[in-house]
This record gives structure tokens, C-alpha cells and sequence, in this order.
């Protein structure tokens, strides 16, 4: 007979163990991954000398407005930019709290002294900006990728050099 006390009757453990792992290798590739996952979702492309473009896709959120902000102003000084693009043509839909933020890049872009320009923006989103009610005369939008590449190309000078 076993006594009420013996560990296997209390349902308590016979014996413990410790597994230890060195997650630092993990936690770097981690870190890495998610570095390069916010590189590409805020990519800048410099075209031109004194060009660069920001293709944005997909949802712009709070969070995906200020890494926006962040990487293309970094941009603009550390390359010299004259004239920025930021291409909406890949946002299907923004939220209207976030509206503003592109356009508050715009703003920023032109303290560092580049001119910006905004181009693809779609019925939906346009139709959030006028209800909105937001004002954007000072700011140069464009229908296309195309039209905005043309028009900073004009401004640095390289449309009679790239024929």
C-alpha cells in the first residue's frame, strides 16, 4: 500500500527538467525580416538624378504613413532630391483619417526644398479628399506615373538629356 504522501499519490512531479535554447540567432533573423518587410513596403526608387518615387500599394494606414514620411524625406537628403513622387496608383482605398498624411509628406518634401508630385489617385480615394473637403491646389497631382515622371524630368532638367 502507498503512502498518502508519496509524490506519484499527490499527482505532484517525480522529477523536473530545463530545456534552455539561445534564441538570439531567431530573434536577429526576426528582426531582419522585419526591417526588410517595411523596406519593401515603402520602397523608394531614385529614376533620375535629383528623382525619386515612392510606389505606394495597398492600405496607407497611420503606422504605413509615418514609415512613408520617414523613408522618403531620409531620401530626399541623402540623395539630393529635387523632385519626389509619391504614386497612389496601387491604393485602392485610404482611410480617412489617414488622407492627409500623404499630403503631409507633400508639405515636408518642400521644407527640404524638393518639389513633390502625387500621382494615380483613384475615384474612391479622390472622392474621400472632396468630401473631406481638403484643399490640394498647391499641390501637383497627376493622372499618371507617366505624367509625374514627365513633370519632374521638366523640373531637374533632363527631358532634352534622356532623348
Amino acid at each position: 500500500m502507498r503512502s498518502r504522501f508519496h509524490p506519484t499519490t499527490r499527482g505532484g512531479p517525480e522529477a523536473l527538467a530545463t530545456i534552455a535554447r539561445d534564441l538570439r540567432p531567431q530573434k536577429r533573423l526576426e528582426a531582419a525580416l522585419k526591417l526588410a518587410v517595411q523596406e519593401l513596403s515603402t520602397p523608394i526608387i531614385q529614376v533620375w538624378d535629383g528623382v525619386l518615387a515612392l510606389p505606394v500599394l495597398g492600405l496607407v494606414d497611420s503606422v504605413r504613413a509615418q514609415q512613408m514620411m520617414e523613408s522618403l524625406l531620409d531620401a530626399i537628403v541623402r540623395h539630393g532630391c529635387r523632385v519626389a513622387i509619391l504614386d497612389l496608383t496601387g491604393v485602392r482605398t485610404i482611410d480617412t483619417s489617414t488622407v492627409e498624411h500623404p499630403f503631409r509628406l507633400v508639405s515636408a518634401a518642400r521644407l527640404l526644398g524638393s518639389r513633390c508630385a502625387v500621382s494615380g489617385i483613384n475615384s474612391p480615394v479622390a472622392q474621400i479628399i472632396a468630401q473631406l473637403g481638403l484643399d490640394f491646389s498647391d499641390v501637383h497631382t497627376f493622372q499618371s506615373l507617366r505624367d509625374a515622371l514627365r513633370f519632374a524630368m521638366g523640373e531637374v532638367g533632363a527631358l532634352g538629356r534622356a532623348r
